[in-house]
């Protein structure tokens, strides 16, 4: 058995910035690392493992992404099979960080 091959978290790592609206960050797997909350809302928001904005159901969702003050960061690593979609709350303004 070899080594455990590993990858520096920044090889590869994306940031979508400004999402304020359903969104489909990543349309295939990958890993969704972390939600920064830039603006609180008025709702609680989700991430979900999916493709497409219309197939977001409790049976894949993630996490709920806070309604707290802004600044707050959400640290996941959690790898996805299907896609990375971001649902952010009633005026939240939100920056995604995967791979």
């Amino acid at each position: 058995q070899g080594p455990i091959q590993t990858l520096p978290f920044n090889a590869g790592t994306r940031t979508a910035l400004n999402v304020n609206q359903p969104t489909v960050v990543k349309p295939s797997a990958g890993l969704i690392a972390s939600i920064n909350v830039v603006t609180p809302g008025t709702g609680v928001g989700a991430i979900y493992d999916s493709a497409s904005t219309a197939n977001c159901t409790t049976a894949n969702a993630i996490c709920p992404i806070p309604d707290t003050a802004g600044g707050v960061t959400v640290q996941l690593g959690i790898p996805v099979q299907t896609g990375i979609t971001v649902q952010p709350g009633a005026g939240q303004m939100l920056t995604v960080v995967y791979r």
